[in-house]
């Protein structure tokens, strides 16, 4: 989730849109969420992700879909719209188990 966040970031920091502010408010309430019931237990973090986040998510993929019909296919919204696509399954793993985390920053930073 980190790197789609970047790559929605990175635009708009260059041209702030709709788009790409939609998706940062969306990616916003997905790591609010987890902020609320970080170091809990993974049976809790899974019950509250199936809850609150999966709704989101769900919310948040119909309208990358439905945007991707009417951008340029060869702009950099386009882009940053197939990369979450494409990594969907990896971007949504958490919501099932609740020892993974939302993204793999800790990983990467070790």
């Amino acid at each position: 989730m980190a790197r789609t966040h970047r790559k929605f970031h990175d635009l708009f920091v260059a041209r702030r849109s709709e788009v790409n502010t939609g998706a940062l408010r969306r990616i916003g309430e997905l790591y609010a969420i987890e902020a609320a019931f970080r170091g809990k237990p993974p049976d809790e973090r899974r019950r509250v992700r199936q809850e609150q986040s999966r709704p989101l998510l769900h919310a948040f993929e119909i309208r990358l879909r439905s945007t991707l019909g009417t951008v340029s296919q060869r702009g950099d919204i386009a882009k940053a719209i197939n990369y979450a696509l494409n990594q969907w399954a990896a971007l949504t793993l958490y919501v099932d188990d609740g020892a993974v985390e939302i993204d793999n920053n800790a990983a990467e930073r070790a």
